[in-house]
């Protein structure tokens, strides 16, 4: 999946209107931002992120560390 269907992957659980997750209620902008800080954790590991469920986790931990 490319970065862009990934936002809106983690926007379809995360976001405040209609998601799984609404009590989370997740902006796109939050999304794109904690979405670069898990890219920068995966170069700075070597490693490329596949943006599956465990890394929509990851995302949904640094908006709630960034709030």
């Amino acid at each position: 999946m490319d970065k862009e269907e990934f936002h809106n992957y983690v926007l379809s659980f995360y976001n405040g209107k209609d998601g799984i997750y609404r009590d989370v209620d997740a902006t796109y902008t939050e999304v794109v931002d904690a979405t670069r800080k898990l890219d920068r954790m995966y170069r700075e590991h070597g490693d490329e992120p596949v943006y599956d469920s465990i890394d929509r986790e990851r995302v949904r931990d640094f908006i709630l560390e960034s709030r």
